[in-house]
């Protein structure tokens, strides 16, 4: 948690216009992700032209099967 902000005031800065932006066609995309024993996440985002990159979405998933059970080949099915 960010000090001084409460959870609902990061969240709806984090989906408020000066951080996310909407799909453009016209541009690359790319998806970044990142994958524990505990959860899976990924940031879907525009490259624009100058090479900087600006999200359009973010998305996580926590895991509900023990991290015993949890193999590279379980995380990578689950991205898929």
């Amino acid at each position: 948690m960010v000090e001084g902000l409460p959870g609902c005031q990061i969240k709806k800065e984090i989906c408020s216009p000066k951080v996310l932006v909407h799909y453009d066609p016209n541009l690359s995309l790319t998806v970044a992700s990142d994958a524990s024993p505990v959860g899976i996440s990924c940031v879907l985002s525009h490259v624009y032209p100058d090479g900087s990159e600006r999200p359009i979405t973010f998305a996580s998933r926590t895991l509900s099967i023990g991290p015993s059970k949890i193999t590279p080949k379980l995380i990578k099915k689950l991205f898929l």
